[in-house]
């Protein structure tokens, strides 16, 4: 009974990651499109690792926004894990440098988990299968769309609302067309990776 209840635990923490690290591609590619380069956005996805603070946080480098603006919406998102851990303190390790590495796994999937089992020791498996099967995959989904991003040569120019030419297979409807800012003017295919801004 106990194996089987084990393994529904690390099952269920594995389909989590899954899921979760394709949302990581998701957040690697606009990161590289924000202006943030793969590497810093793998950094990111290790050391942050709350996926609602860091969308926030690209999304204003996307419109414009500088690193302070982006700061402000990231933080108040992940101001919510702080309850998270409270309502975790009993299956968290009691050594204070022990409970400050599990803190890094307090997020709104590891809670859910660790939340729906009946007792404490299941809770504390539960916990810790679901975080590392997610911070894994988050950040191996980061580094996979991060780095196709930024291969891709369409990236975020230094100067807000200009972007670079589209890729050179100017594949689909954005055959022969470029984007300058604010309106598109035709230009044939991009044949430079240098940024476009002017």
């Amino acid at each position: 009974m106990a194996t089987a209840a084990r393994d529904r635990t690390l099952s269920g923490a594995a389909g989590i990651g899954i899921a979760v690290g394709v949302y990581g591609v998701s957040f690697g590619v606009l990161a590289v499109a924000a202006g943030l380069s793969w590497v810093q956005a793998c950094v990111m996805s290790m050391l942050v690792f709350t996926g609602a603070s860091q969308f926030a946080f690209i999304g204003v480098l996307a419109v414009g926004g500088g690193v302070l603006a982006a700061t402000g919406p990231a933080v108040m998102l992940a101001v919510r894990n702080a309850a998270y851990g409270l309502s975790l303190a009993p299956i968290l390790p009691a050594r204070l440098r022990d409970r400050a590495v599990a803190a890094q796994l307090v997020i709104d999937e590891t809670t859910a988990m660790a939340r729906a089992q009946d007792d404490p020791a299941a809770a504390r498996r539960a916990f810790l299968a679901t975080g590392v099967s997610v911070w894994l995959c988050w950040n191996a989904g980061t580094a996979a769309g991060s780095a196709t991003r930024a291969r891709s040569g369409w990236t975020r120019c230094s100067r807000p609302r200009s972007w670079r030419c589209w890729p050179r297979s100017c594949a689909g409807p954005a055959r022969g067309w470029r984007r300058w800012p604010g309106r598109w003017s035709p230009s044939g295919c991009c044949r430079s990776r240098r940024p476009a801004c002017r």
